[in-house]
């Protein structure tokens, strides 16, 4: 098992499971989620510990997302996008693809790096 479907497994990640992910509330949801999560790791500042409670907060949602919002079919970009991540994860991305696919996860890593 990759590392790619062993994630993909943590979430429960079904064909149903996608199509809700895929859903562009579960998406918008999700971008909103990365400021959150900046914030609470930075009021370890005023919170001292309990900043991990506001963490634990936003790894849960980011859990339960996937599995709240109704199931839909690839016709906005945001749901079109999940589907490319499920080709992805199953290792069926089309060769002429992949260089973009790895400058895409390159310049994710650059910026989880800028915010670590």
């Amino acid at each position: 098992m990759t590392r790619k479907s062993a994630a993909a497994a943590v979430h429960g990640m079904s064909d149903e499971t996608w199509k809700r992910h895929a859903n562009p509330w579960s998406v918008w949801t999700r971008f909103a989620a990365i400021p959150a999560f900046e914030l609470a790791v930075w009021s370890r500042q005023w919170l001292g510990w309990w900043c991990l409670a506001a963490v634990l907060a936003v790894v849960v949602w980011l859990w339960l997302n996937v599995h709240l919002f109704k199931p839909v079919e690839p016709t906005s970009w945001a749901a079109r996008g999940i589907y490319g991540e499920q080709l992805h994860v199953d290792g069926k991305v089309p060769a002429e693809h992949k260089t973009t696919l790895n400058w895409l996860i390159a310049s994710g890593l650059a910026g989880f790096a800028l915010i670590a």
